[in-house]
């Protein structure tokens, strides 16, 4: 079982400036990275104004890729119908390098129409981009001299840098729906189930994508899962955890619901209240509790990878170091 974190949000309301937010998130993952946690992982969006500030993946991997051991550093997710597959392949092969083979392209459809809008794409030709830009970039890993004519891209030639992970690393495709779980069974090496998924529809994709695996012959690759965690280490932290739970919920539906994430084919996202998020979205509670809510989610799904964000209020890099270090010990070193 591995155990990963999220980054990449800078915080406008802090103190501190964006360069500081980073380096501070360094100083963490240099301490993660010698407790045990394997991965770390960072989002993308664009024009996400005013609800949320992104930092762009690759370059904050980049950043981040001296601090971090052997931890894996994914992209969770590159939205890649906005992209072009022979810029993405070439960044990819660069950060391979930067960090010695352990870079995972966690990739996806996206769903903002602004988003979707500004690179010129539209919703339906979602999938078939991704799985041409798929096809493209392991060709180009491989050192492929490509001679590719597609329905969205021609290609010729050959990258000059393939990257350290023979083939290419592995790629894992973000999944809402059972589509999105069939494609990941077929061209990818494993998927990534969003953090506002209840659990039985967890499951459900977690069962179509290892049906499909089954099907085609094809082993099972990362099953990977995201939810908050909020931590009750006692009765006197515990108003102020909720309070912290509370304002990350609220963030989640405003920004969410603004984005109209949900589109038919997906399961149901239902962001639409603090107690679902709180019931059906957290790992909340004592760290016994927290222990057994994990455990449940591993029976359920069969994950490989627990990704968290931690939502307890913590005031500087000296507590957050001390939160991480007593969730590996109180709880992720006690998962079965």
């Amino acid at each position: 079982m591995d155990f990963g974190t999220g980054i990449g949000g800078a915080n406008p309301g802090s103190s501190k400036s964006p360069y500081q937010q980073i380096e501070d998130a360094g100083a963490v993952l240099r301490t993660m990275s010698k407790i045990g946690y394997t991965h770390v992982m960072t989002a993308e969006h664009w024009l996400a104004h005013p609800i949320y500030t992104p930092l762009a993946p690759m370059p904050m991997l980049a950043r981040m890729a001296p601090e971090t051991g052997n931890m894996k550093l994914v992209t969770y997710i590159i939205q890649m119908p906005l992209h072009n597959p022979v810029d993405i392949a070439e960044q990819v092969s660069t950060m391979d390098h930067i960090s010695n083979g352990r870079f995972v392209l966690g990739l996806g459809n996206g769903y903002r129409l602004a988003e979707l809008e500004a690179a010129g794409v539209t919703r339906k030709e979602r999938a078939p981009r991704v799985e041409e830009s798929i096809e493209i970039m392991k060709r180009l890993w491989a050192g492929e001299d490509l001679d590719f004519k597609g329905r969205f891209w021609n290609v010729k030639g050959r990258m000059a840098l393939t990257p350290v992970q023979k083939g290419g690393p592995p790629i894992w495709i973000a999944v809402h729906a059972d589509g999105a779980a069939q494609r990941g069974a077929r061209l990818a090496d494993g998927v990534l189930i969003g953090p506002q998924i209840y659990l039985a529809d967890v499951a459900k994709l977690s069962a179509v994508y290892q049906e499909e695996c089954a099907k085609l012959g094809r082993p099972r690759g990362t099953i990977g899962i995201s939810r908050r965690l909020a931590v009750i280490r006692n009765e006197k932290d515990r108003a102020d955890v909720m309070a912290a739970l509370k304002a990350s919920a609220e963030h989640s539906i405003k920004m969410y619901g603004t984005w109209d994430m949900q589109e038919t084919g997906m399961v149901d996202i239902r962001l639409d209240n603090v107690t679902n998020i709180h019931n059906e979205y957290t790992i909340l509670g004592s760290p016994e509790e927290c222990v057994e809510q994990i455990n449940r989610y591993k029976e359920a799904t069969n994950m490989d990878l627990f990704q968290f964000n931690l939502v307890n209020s913590l005031p500087d890099v000296k507590a957050r170091e001390e939160a991480m270090q007593f969730v590996w010990e109180e709880i992720l070193s006690k998962v079965k």
